[in-house]
C-alpha cells in the first residue's frame, strides 16, 4: 500500500508549529532567567540555549551510549536548570551583599531592569542592554515617559512583545508553506521535499527517532554502513527538529511521521532563523536611538524589531537557502545573529554579568553545535563590536571588562565544543576546497552580492520588493553608523565582500583574506549572503525607527500634551522630544509627588501611534512580497512532481520492498544508486538501505559496498567470486534500479546492465522506471547485514 497522503488545517498547523516552538523557546528561556533573573535577555537566548542543550547532551549520550530520546533530553535540560539556579541563586547574593540593588516588592522592576545609579546615562544600565525598561527618579517625568505602576512589571512588556512578533511570523509563514505543501504535493504533508541535502537531513531525523542516536561524532555510523568511519558532523538542527515536532505531535494525539515533521520543521526553522536574527541585532542596536522609559520606548523598540523581523522573513536570501536544503547552515547563522546580541547584552551588563557570560556561552555553542561555519559569523559580528569597544567603550563599562566577558563566554563555549570539533578537523580542508558559483565579471560579482542573487535567484520574476528591501536595509545601516551600530554596518559589509568573492574570486593578499572567512562557509555565496540579509534586515527596522516611528511618537506626544488640561509648556513638550532620545539625568533627590495621569496619556498616545504605524507598514509590503516569493515556494513545496528523485513508481517499488522485509525472518540489506534517491526508502519505509546520504563520495577506497556499487553486473551466482562475496560480506540481498539521477547526473554502467548480470533475478518491475534484482548467492544463514 502506497504511503498516503496526509493533510491538516490551518488551526491544525498553527497549534502544531505553536507547540514545536514552544519546544525549542521554554527550556531555554527558563534555563537563562535562572541564570540571570532578565527577562529580555531571556526571550532572545531561548532558542540558542535550547538547541545549546540539545545538542551538548546528544553528545554526552552518545558517548555513555545513552539513547538520545524525548525524555532523555528533557532530563538534560532539568540538570541544566538546576546548575543555572544554584549559580545564579550565588550570584545573586553576592549582588545583595554588595547592595548593588534595593529589597522590596514595590522595586522589583527596577531590581530586574537593574535601575541605573543616579549619574549615569540609561544606556549604561543592563536595562538598556537587555531591552529592559525602569523607572527612574527625577524631580519631573517628562510627558511621554510612563513609569510602571506597582505591580507591573514593566521589563517585560517591551521583550515580551518583541518576542510574540517573532513568534508570529514564524507560525504564519510555517502555516503558509505546509498549505502550498498540501494543495500541490502528491501526497499532501508527507510529500518529499526534493532537493539535494534534504535527503541527508531527512535520514539522521529518523535516526534518532528510530535508533536513538544523534551525537555529532557517531554521525559516520548511519553514513558509512560498512566501516563506521569516523566523521564529524553538527547535528543541533536534527535534534531540535525529532525533540519540537516529537513533543508536538505527541500532545496533539498526531501519528508521527518523520517526513510530515521535517516539512513543518524546515519552514519554521528558517523562518525563526531569519526573523530572530534581525529582531535580535535590531533590539541591540536601537538602545541607543531610544533610551528613555515607559510605553513610548517599548513601543518604539518593538516597532523597530518587528519591522526588521518581518523584512528578514521576507528576504530571498533566506528563501533561497530554504529551497536549498541546506537548513542546518540556515538555522545555524539565524542562530549565531542571535548569540551575538545575547552576548553583546551579557558583556555589557552592570549586574551578575558572569552568569549572563555563562547563558551567552550557552546560546554560542547552541549555534555552532548546529553548523560549524556559524563560528566565522560570531567571530566576525563579536570582533567587528569589540574594534568599536576599544574606541569607545559603552558607558558604565570598561576595556578590561568587557575583554574579561567575552573571554569568558568563548572558554565556556569552547570546552564542551572543541572535543565534538576535533573529530571533524579532518574534513576542514574538504569544506575550505569546495567551489562556489562564478561569474565572468568582478563588477557582476558585486552588483550580485550587494542584492543577493545567487543561487536560484532565477526563480523570482517580480524582484522590486527585493530590491526595496535591500536599499532600504543598507541605508538603514548607514545611518546607523552615527547611532553606535557601526559594527553592525561592518559585519554586513564583510559579508557582501565574502560573497562577491565566492562569486568571482580576489587576487592576491585580499582575496586570500577573504578566503580565510569564505572557505569555511564553503566558498558558497549563497550561505555568506545570509549574514548579509540578518545585517541588511536589521537596518531596514531601524531605517523605519529613525525615519517613521520616533517622528511619530514625537508628534502624538505633542498632539496628546496640547489637549490635556494640565497641558506642559513648551519647554515641557520640548523635553518630551529630547526624550525619546535622550535619557533625562537621573536626580539624587528625593523626587516630588506628581500627577502621572497626563504623562501616561502622552506616552499611550506615543506608543499607540507607533504600533498603529507598524501594523500598517508590515499589511502594506507582506502580501507582493510573499506573492513575489511564491512561486520559488511552489517549485520547492511540488517538487516532487517535477520527478527530481522520488515518483510514485518509486514509491510503490519501496512498498513491495518493505512487505519483503516484513516477511524475511533475516536481516539484509539494500543497495541503490545514491544519487537516484532510492534512498528514501530509509525514511519512509524504514528500509535497510546501504546509503541513507545523497553521495558515493568515497569511490576511491577499498569497499565492499563500492565493488557492488560500480560492478553489480558482474554478480554471477556464484558465492565464491569477488562481487558475490562483497555482496554477501555485506548482505545484499536486492538491488533497486530507478532511472531517474538527480541533477541529470550520468547513470551508472552497472546498473544499466543489471538485467545482464547472471547472478542477478528481477523480481519486481512496473513496466518502465524502476526494477528490482535479487542476488541469487545472498544465504541467510551465510551474509550478514551491514544494516
Amino acid at each position: 500500500m502506497t504511503m498516503a497522503a496526509t493533510t491538516a488545517s490551518a488551526s491544525e498547523l498553527a497549534l502544531l508549529a505553536v507547540l514545536s516552538l514552544l519546544a525549542l523557546v521554554i527550556p531555554g528561556a527558563t534555563v537563562t532567567f535562572a541564570f540571570t533573573r532578565r527577562p529580555g535577555l531571556s526571550l532572545a537566548a531561548s532558542v540558542p540555549t535550547t538547541i545549546g542543550i540539545l545538542g551538548l547532551f546528544s553528545w554526552v549520550y552518545g558517548a555513555q551510549e545513552i539513547p538520545v530520546t524525548v525524555a532523555s533530553l528533557t532530563a538534560g535540560c532539568v540538570v541544566t536548570l538546576i546548575v543555572a539556579l544554584a549559580l545564579g541563586s550565588v550570584a545573586a547574593r553576592a549582588s545583595n551583599a554588595t547592595g548593588n540593588f534595593r529589597r522590596g516588592p514595590a522595586n522589583e522592576a527596577a531590581r530586574d531592569a537593574d535601575a541605573p545609579r543616579p549619574g549615569r546615562e540609561a544606556e549604561n544600565s543592563p536595562a538598556a542592554a537587555s531591552g529592559s525598561s525602569s523607572p527612574v527618579s527625577s524631580s519631573r517625568v517628562p510627558p511621554g515617559h510612563l513609569q510602571a505602576p506597582a505591580g507591573l512589571s514593566m521589563p517585560w512588556l517591551a521583550p515580551l512583545a518583541s518576542a510574540a512578533s517573532v513568534a508570529a511570523i514564524t507560525i504564519w509563514a510555517t502555516i503558509y508553506c505546509c498549505q502550498i505543501m498540501i494543495r500541490l504535493g502528491d501526497r499532501g504533508l508527507r510529500s518529499i521535499p526534493q532537493g539535494w541535502d534534504m535527503h541527508w537531513h531527512a535520514s539522521l531525523v529518523h535516526w534518532v527517532h528510530t535508533a536513538g542516536i544523534i551525537s555529532p561524532t557517531h554521525t559516520g555510523e548511519l553514513r558509512y554502513a560498512e566501516d563506521h568511519m569516523l566523521v564529524y558532523y553538527p547535528t543541533g538542527w536534527h535534534t531540535a527538529c525529532d525533540f519540537a515536532t516529537s513533543i508536538a505531535w505527541r500532545l496533539t494525539g498526531r501519528e508521527w511521521d518523520d517526513v510530515e515533521a521535517i516539512n513543518l520543521f524546515m519552514a519554521l526553522s528558517i523562518t525563526l532563523a531569519a526573523a530572530g536574527s534581525a529582531a535580535a541585532l535590531t533590539w541591540v542596536v536601537s538602545r541607543r536611538a531610544v533610551r528613555h522609559t515607559g510605553v513610548a520606548a517599548g513601543a518604539l523598540r518593538w516597532a523597530a524589531v518587528t519591522t526588521a523581523a518581518l523584512a528578514g522573513a521576507l528576504l530571498p536570501a533566506w528563501q533561497i537557502i530554504f529551497f536549498d536544503g541546506s537548513w542546518p547552515v540556515g538555522f545555524g547563522l539565524g542562530l549565531g545573529g542571535i548569540a551575538a546580541a545575547v552576548t553583546i547584552q551579557a558583556v555589557t551588563s552592570q549586574r551578575r554579568a558572569w552568569v549572563a557570560s555563562i547563558a551567552a556561552a550557552l546560546s554560542i555553542l547552541g549555534a555552532v553545535q548546529t553548523h560549524a561555519s556559524t563560528a566565522t559569523l560570531l567571530a566576525a559580528a563579536l570582533g567587528l563590536w569589540f574594534i568599536q569597544q576599544l574606541v569607545r567603550p559603552t558607558p558604565g563599562t570598561t576595556r578590561m571588562r568587557i575583554v574579561f566577558h567575552l573571554t569568558l563566554a568563548a572558554v565556556l563555549t569552547a570546552a564542551p565544543f572543541y572535543p565534538q570539533f576535533r573529530v571533524g578537523l579532518g574534513n576542514v580542508s574538504e569544506v575550505a576546497e569546495t567551489v562556489g558559483q562564478e561569474t565572468d565579471t568582478l563588477s557582476g560579482a558585486w552588483s550580485r552580492a550587494i542584492f543577493m542573487q545567487t543561487k536560484f535567484f532565477d526563480f523570482y520574476e517580480d524582484r522590486t520588493f527585493w530590491y526595496a528591501l535591500v536599499v532600504l536595509g543598507l541605508v538603514g545601516l548607514l545611518v546607523a553608523c552615527a547611532r553606535g551600530g557601526a559594527w553592525l554596518a561592518g559585519l554586513a559589509v564583510v559579508a557582501i565582500v565574502g560573497t562577491a568573492h565566492s562569486l568571482h574570486r580576489f587576487d592576491g593578499v585580499f582575496g586570500q583574506l577573504v578566503g580565510a572567512f569564505t572557505s569555511l562557509n564553503y566558498n558558497a555565496p549563497h550561505r555568506i549572503a545570509l549574514i548579509a540579509a540578518m545585517a541588511v534586515a536589521s537596518g531596514v527596522g531601524l531605517l523605519a525607527l529613525y525615519l517613521v516611528f520616533i517622528p511619530l511618537a514625537r508628534g502624538a506626544g505633542r498632539l496628546a500634551a496640547a489637549t490635556i488640561n494640565d497641558a506642559p509648556t513648551t519647554r515641557s513638550t520640548a523635553a518630551h522630544d529630547e526624550a525619546l532620545t535622550r535619557e533625562p539625568r537621573p536626580s539624587a533627590q528625593r523626587p516630588r509627588a506628581t500627577d502621572a495621569r497626563p504623562h501616561r496619556r502622552v506616552g499611550a498616545a506615543a506608543g499607540a501611534s507607533v504600533i498603529a504605524a507598524s501594523v500598517v507598514l508590515s499589511a502594506l509590503w507582506a502580501p507582493p512580497t510573499v506573492r513575489a516569493e511564491k512561486p520559488a515556494l511552489e517549485i520547492l513545496l511540488a517538487a516532487d512532481k517535477t520527478g527530481r528523485m522520488v515518483s510514485a513508481a518509486d514509491m510503490g517499488a519501496l512498498d513491495w520492498l518493505r512487505d519483503r522485509m516484513l516477511e524475511s525472518n533475516a536481516p539484509f540489506s539494500i543497495l541503490s544508486v545514491p544519487e537516484a534517491g532510492m534512498s528514501w526508502g530509509y525514511i519512509t519505509h524504514d528500509l535497510p538501505m546501504v546509503y541513507t546520504h545523497y553521495l558515493a563520495d568515497r569511490y576511491q577506497d577499498q569497499l565492499d559496498t563500492n565493488t557492488v556499487l560500480y560492478e553489480a553486473d558482474q554478480i554471477s551466482g556464484d558465492p565464491n567470486a569477488r562481487v558475490d562475496a562483497a555482496a554477501c560480506r555485506t548482505g545484499i540481498r536486492y538491488l533497486i534500479d530507478s532511472k531517474a539521477m538527480f541533477w541529470g547526473l550520468p547513470p551508472y554502467p552497472s546498473f544499466e546492465n543489471l538485467q545482464n548480470a547472471p547472478g542477478l533475478t528481477e523480481v519486481y518491475s512496473d513496466g518502465e522506471e524502476v526494477r528490482i534484482f535479487e542476488v541469487d548467492s545472498w544465504d541467510p544463514y551465510r551474509c550478514t547485514s551491514v544494516r
